[in-house]
């Protein structure tokens, strides 16, 4: 399901890089906005298709609309949508626990996962089906259950999995962030924190939590490698994925940018946040533009930062 604080992300990824092309929802997506409601949230958004009235259709059910609307305003092509079984809104069915077929490799441009690998059992597979099938510069985004989903999800992500096994497989850039809910009601704001090196522990706590993935693909990356984590990374595993990481370090991709709360405790990284809201002023910030000068001192070694960087409610 697209939240609203799920569409605020994607519109800033589709400011930075355009979403065009193919796209495929793993899972038939809901959004808890009519299409009348789409296009007042989307009324300062540039580089949009006109209204497509082929994509407006009656609610779901009250206050839930197929997404397929929201994402017209995006493509050049139809949306298309992955489930496990027959349903009036899949594209076609494949079980994304087994391998896909290779008719599937190398087909989307953007890949949206509103919630469905918190429901696999085989996520090895399921990552590397991810990663076949987008094309070399394609990119997923994705939302997971963290924490606090007993009996709603079959697993609860930490949120290295996603940056350890997307910087292994040769992504040229994979930001991972934390969501954590302020209320539980629909469409409600998150508290969101920016992890620069996907690791944190300082964010658990009773709330429910998400774990959000903006990752592009590299020109090489078919998937198949898989990550050790890194306390029990040694040896030549330590260099392989410091020098792959410092790939997806010199991304120019901004960090995610909500609307800061002054109640929020900002700890440990009170002077990069500092730094971050005078840098959104101008229009936005990337990795290596927050910290460019711990890049500057040595460019041969990864850059170790503090995690859970505050960045603000969507």
């Amino acid at each position: 399901m697209i939240l609203q604080a799920m569409a605020k992300m994607i519109v800033q990824e589709h400011a930075y890089k355009p979403i065009t092309g193919k796209v495929l929802c793993l899972g038939p997506q809901e959004i808890c906005m009519s299409p009348d409601e789409v296009d007042e949230f989307l009324k300062d958004v540039p580089n949009l298709q006109p209204r497509s009235e082929s994509k407006v259709e009656p609610a779901m059910h009250p206050g839930y609309y197929r997404a397929d609307y929201f994402f017209s305003r995006f493509t050049t092509e139809d949306l298309e949508s992955l489930d496990v079984d027959e349903t009036p809104s899949a594209t076609f069915v494949h079980d994304l626990n087994n391998p896909i077929p290779d008719h599937l490799c190398n087909q989307y441009d953007f890949i949206v996962d509103g919630g469905t690998f918190d429901h696999l059992f085989n996520l090895g597979i399921a990552l590397d089906n991810v990663t076949k099938m987008l094309k070399p510069g394609g990119r997923v985004f994705q939302y997971n259950a963290a924490s606090n989903y007993l009996g709603k999800a079959y697993v609860m992500f930490g949120p290295n999995l996603f940056y350890d096994y997307y910087t292994l497989n040769g992504f040229t850039d994979c930001k991972v962030y934390i969501a954590r809910e302020t209320v539980r009601e629909v469409n409600a704001p998150w508290e969101v924190f920016y992890l620069p090196n996907g690791h944190t522990k300082g964010l658990n706590c009773e709330k429910r939590k998400m774990v959000i993935v903006i990752a592009e693909k590299g020109h090489e990356g078919q998937g198949g490698a898989l990550p050790v984590q890194g306390p029990y990374r040694l040896g030549d595993l330590v260099d392989e994925f410091d020098n792959l990481e410092k790939v997806t370090q010199e991304s120019e991709r901004p960090i995610l940018w909500g609307t800061m709360d002054p109640d929020i405790k900002i700890a440990g990284n009170v002077k990069a946040v500092k730094r971050a809201q005078k840098l959104a002023e101008d229009g936005g910030f990337s990795f290596k533009k927050l910290f460019r000068k711990k890049i500057a001192k040595d460019v041969n070694r990864p850059i170790k930062v503090k995690p859970d960087m505050y960045v603000g409610n969507f």
